[in-house]
């Protein structure tokens, strides 16, 4: 069942399948490569998130410049808690589930510190012992 779904979602974002020269990112951070995008392209969808895939509804997609909105908040956010060099070579813990958020918070981490530590939510007791909000 699940290949069915995988299937059916990347045949609902792909309808025709195109090679595409990616560009030399040796040298470049992840979020280097996105803020690229959100000046060369801000009107492109960076983000479709399909909550159910039988209800397109409701689907959320975020262009590159409102994702890169909602990180540079966060990132300002943390600035401003931790101070310019607080989170510096710093590893930021994320715990969340997979959600459009996820990215922001993955995005807006990396913009101060450059280096994260993403926790998988499959496993629900580390999950459950992380409380809400805290990075």
């Amino acid at each position: 069942m699940l290949d069915g779904v995988r299937t059916e979602l990347q045949s609902s974002v792909n309808s025709s399948l195109t090679a595409v020269e990616l560009p030399d990112v040796k040298q470049r951070l992840i979020h280097q490569g996105f803020e690229e995008n959100a000046r060369n392209k801000p009107d492109q969808i960076a983000i479709w998130f399909k909550n159910d895939l039988s209800r397109p509804e409701t689907d959320i997609k975020w262009t590159y410049r409102e994702l890169d909105r909602k990180a540079n908040r966060l990132a300002n956010l943390l600035l401003k808690l931790y101070g310019k060099d607080g989170l510096l070579d710093k590893a930021v813990p994320l715990c969340m589930r997979k959600c459009p958020e996820l990215y922001v918070a993955i995005l807006g981490v990396v913009k101060v510190s450059e280096r994260i530590f993403v926790v998988s939510s499959s496993n629900e007791t580390l999950f459950r012992r992380v409380r809400p909000g805290v990075l």
